[in-house]
Parts: C-alpha cells; structure tokens; sequence
C-alpha cells in the first residue's frame, strides 16, 4: 500500500502539535488549582488564625496559659492527613510508592502530567524529507524502521508515540 508523504508529514505536525497542546493544557489546569489552592488559603484558613495570635499576644504579655483549644488546628490522632488549619505547599504531583505499590499523589485531579513523546515523529518527519516522491510504500517505511504505522495514526490522534 502506498501511501501520502506530504499527509503523512501532516499527520506526524499534528501529533506533535497535539502532544504540545496537552501539556500546555495540562499546565494551565494545575496552575488554576494551585491558585485556588493559595486563594483558600490565604481567605477561608489564614484569617482563623488572627484571634489567636491576638491571644497569644496577651499571654505572653500578662503571663497566660496557652491551651491546645485555643490553637486553630485539626489535629488527627492517626493520620497527618486530617491535619487542617495549617498552611501546605501545593503539591503538583509526585509517586509515592511504599510497600510494593506505586500510587500518584496530587493536590489536583488532573493525573501526572503528560510526557512529551514526540521523537518518532520527528525521526519519520525528517525520513520523509528524504523521500523524493510523492508517496510511499508501507514495505519502505518497514525497511526504514517504521514498522507499526497504526501507531502513527493514533498517536496523530492522541499526541503520544508509545
């Protein structure tokens, strides 16, 4: 079967134009979360803690008690998870692996973000650039290496080269 060089080129563009994409918006994603993230931090917790620095202003100058209560914290007997009311940086994502799993842990719900494999699409781009006809056979494209060009279209259509 012989196929389009010049579409075959496009196809590899927009895979590598859709791989861009998906970063790009995988980024904008996160840093829209991470802002929120910061703007509940600094308008819901932040303003809890005003009385008790006040009070804690008064202790230390009239010789009071400072009590667990008074602290504006959810402390968990069990679990650092549940601690609440004090500030944590935004976490962008990481694997946390422990105990034979590997799990990803994230402040988001966007998932990791997504890896920019687009080197089969630029080593078919420049081997098309030596391709002096109009098309070519999938035979040639097999003996160059290119083996699984279904990949190439679904890739084109997911922007990864896997």
């Amino acid at each position: 079967m012989n196929l389009n060089v010049e579409k075959l080129r496009e196809a590899c563009r927009s895979g590598i134009e859709l791989a861009k994409q998906q970063q790009v918006e995988w980024d904008k994603n996160v840093d829209e979360a991470e802002a929120e993230w910061e703007r509940a931090w600094r308008e819901d917790i932040l303003p809890q803690w005003k009385p008790f620095r006040d009070e804690l202003t008064k202790a230390f100058k009239n010789g009071g008690h400072i009590t667990r209560e008074m602290i504006p914290v959810k402390f968990s007997e069990y679990s650092r998870e549940e601690l609440t009311g004090v500030y944590r940086p935004f976490n962008r994502g990481k694997r946390r692996s422990g105990w034979g799993n590997s799990a990803w842990v994230a402040d988001h719900r966007f998932g990791p973000r997504p890896s920019l494999q687009i080197t089969g699409f630029e080593a078919l781009i420049d081997f098309l650039e030596a391709v002096a006809d109009k098309t070519i056979a999938t035979g040639q494209l097999e003996r160059a290496g290119f083996r699984n060009m279904h990949k190439l279209f679904e890739a084109a259509a997911n922007g990864v080269w896997e």
